[in-house]
């Protein structure tokens, strides 16, 4: 019996050279793995029927052993002569890596009667990304993550129905229950989106790149466990050029730098996706914001859907030959094995290479991994490119390697001391300290600045670096690191709070009206009948803002009226970056202005 006439073409391939995804092992210690999904072009090239009823892969020298895929009777795969047939591997394969060995895959083709075998071998190595390391970032933040969250991610394959999606993902957060993971939040039922861990956490570009597709106008699957009927009719019918057929919902395909790859990132939120990248050809940098995880499309609960994909101009950019995902930036460890101590579970990092092949928990830094608390404040500032400083309630000193703007803050940083309050000029920050005088933060000490007297309120003048504070007996002082000489203002005064508009000192006077600067002429009260227990100032605009005597939110209007915040709300303290105010609310906990629609809470977290 003479073997079969067959002719294979593999995918994913480069160069002739057959691709796997090589994936870190489930917890430290182990080996790593290979991860195979093929996706075949199978061709009859003799002058006879072919009938084939088994399939095998196997790697040359690998302890694995082979995988077969049996089709029974009337189920064969037949190809009459010249025919070529697609083949999707009905299953991941994953295989132990030989020992110091070029790797080779097998592939058998085996028709009814077993003499009847055509074997063909092909190189075999592991994908990498067409990124500088080889590898894509991991799509999320530490920041993020409330306490006891990790990402949840499976290892294998998402499924094997569409070609595609061979090694794409869909992920979801969640929290160590047992030896599995729990993806809703206390006391709900997943009746809810918003039940879900998952849903609105930002997602983030994994790669350089620009904007093929997108669409942020697709509805919500409104009740979680199943697609709701109007919307599924609305996304199979719905002709757009095919934006919307596929059931991305809102989304992203993103192609590489390279032009090789695109990755699809799907089932946003509806009008979260970032406006600065909503254009086709938007250039794109690996960490920008992206969307809000949401549920749309075909989605039947909140998740998130990413692949990679070769890259085409085609009318779907998110439909082409698989490409296995290596990421970077990122600790993965099987849930089985994370336990209550999450900091000492057997964490592996990623490293270039793609997720266990098990149910894991993903930490999204390479950072080591920590277990996380919530930060309660007592006062923040924030310097002019976005990072932020606090003094906590416990009076220790924190700050991040995070920026604003974003809906969560890590505060990894801890330069050591205590403090009431903080001020930043740069990068280098000012505090009161315990002993109420004023300390500047050295890159490997605290040091109090000569002569200053002992201060309630602090501030920094962005316009020329200089201190300016409030004394405890409510003298008006500035430091300037220049000659580090303190000059009193020259028109003298008290004060209960301070800040500065270039160069122009506006303060809460003791019967806590705003005055404004009139040098050595004094203080001028600010026209209308504006009150306050603490004051910022925008630096983009030199718009005053208030916590009032109610401890409302209130902005000066520029006529000598203030209105209050269109969300209202309560504040001790606040603070303004890029036109954006920030308070600190009745909680302790740190919120932002989102305009008319409120005040969101952001994500305050530091290692437990």
């Amino acid at each position: 019996m003479s073997p079969l006439s067959v002719a294979v073409t593999y995918e994913p391939s480069q160069s002739g050279v057959v691709q796997f995804l090589k994936c870190a092992p489930e917890v430290a210690g182990e080996n790593e793995t290979g991860h195979i999904n093929l996706f075949l072009k199978i061709k009859n090239t003799g002058a006879a029927f072919v009938k084939i009823n088994k399939i095998e892969i196997s790697v040359a020298g690998s302890a694995t052993a082979a995988k077969a895929f049996t089709y029974g009777p009337n189920k064969e795969l037949n190809l009459d002569p010249g025919q070529q047939i697609n083949w999707v591997q009905p299953d991941d394969y994953v295989f132990d890596f030989p020992a110091n060995m070029s790797l080779s895959l097998k592939f058998s083709a085996i028709g009814p009667n077993q003499p009847q075998v055509t074997t063909v071998t092909a190189p075999l190595a592991p994908h990498a990304s067409p990124t500088p390391d080889g590898s894509y970032r991991f799509w999320a933040k530490v920041r993020d993550l409330r306490p006891g969250e990790f990402w949840q991610v499976h290892g294998f394959g998402h499924g094997q129905s569409n070609y595609a999606q061979l090694f794409a993902y869909d992920v979801g957060v969640g929290v160590e229950s047992g030896t599995s993971h729990n993806n809703s939040l206390p006391n709900t039922q997943n009746t809810k989106n918003e039940d879900y861990r998952i849903w609105g956490k930002p997602i983030y570009s994994v790669a350089d790149g620009t904007v093929t597709h997108f669409r942020n106008d697709f509805p919500t699957n409104d009740v979680p466990g199943q697609v709701d009927p109007e919307i599924e009719k609305f996304w199979k019918s719905v002709n757009d050029g095919g934006l919307g057929k596929d059931g991305n919902g809102n989304f992203f395909t993103i192609t590489n730098t390279t032009g090789e790859e695109t990755v699809l990132y799907a089932h946003m939120q509806i009008g979260s996706l970032n406006p600065k990248l909503t254009s086709i050809g938007a250039a794109v940098k690996k960490g920008d914001f992206l969307g809000l995880a949401g549920n749309s499309g075909a989605s039947s609960n909140p998740h998130m859907h990413i692949h990679s994909n070769r890259a085409n101009s085609n009318a779907k950019s998110w439909v082409d030959a698989p490409r296995p995902m290596p990421f970077r930036h990122a600790h993965a460890v099987a849930w089985t094995s994370l336990g209550s101590d999450a900091s000492s579970a057997p964490w592996v990092k990623l490293n270039g290479r793609g997720v266990p092949t098990v149910d894991c928990a993903v930490w999204p830094s390479d950072a080591a991994v920590v277990d996380l608390k919530y930060v309660t404040l007592r006062h923040f500032a924030v310097n002019a490119d976005g990072q932020v400083w606090i003094v906590k309630t416990d009076n220790k000193i924190r700050t991040t390697s995070d920026r604003l703007p974003g809906s969560g803050i890590f505060f990894d940083v801890d330069p050591k001391g205590s403090a009431k309050e903080v001020a930043v000029r740069g990068q280098k920050p000012y505090v009161i300290g315990m002993d109420d005088k004023i300390w500047e933060g050295l890159p490997t000490k605290w040091q109090v600045l000569s002569k200053s007297p002992t201060c309630r309120r602090v501030t920094i003048d962005g316009a020329n670096g200089k201190v300016w504070v409030v004394a405890l007996d409510n003298r008006i002082l500035s430091f300037d690191p220049g000659p580090k000489t303190w000059t009193e203002h020259p028109g003298g005064g008290k004060a209960k709070d301070i800040c500065v508009y270039n160069s122009i000192p506006y303060i809460l006077g003791m019967d806590d009206r705003v005055y404004k600067s009139k040098g050595a002429n004094g203080w001028g009260a600010l026209p209308g009948q504006g009150k306050g227990k603490r004051i910022a100032v925008d630096a983009a605009n030199g718009k005053l803002w208030v916590v009032g005597m109610d401890d409302g939110i209130w902005s000066s209007t520029g006529n000598g009226n203030w209105t209050e915040h269109p969300a209202k709300g309560k504040a001790r303290d606040l603070f303004v970056h890029a036109s954006l105010p920030y308070v600190i609310g009745t909680d302790d906990g740190l919120w932002r202005s989102v305009g008319a629609a409120g005040w969101q809470k952001m994500n305050i977290v530091e290692p437990a």
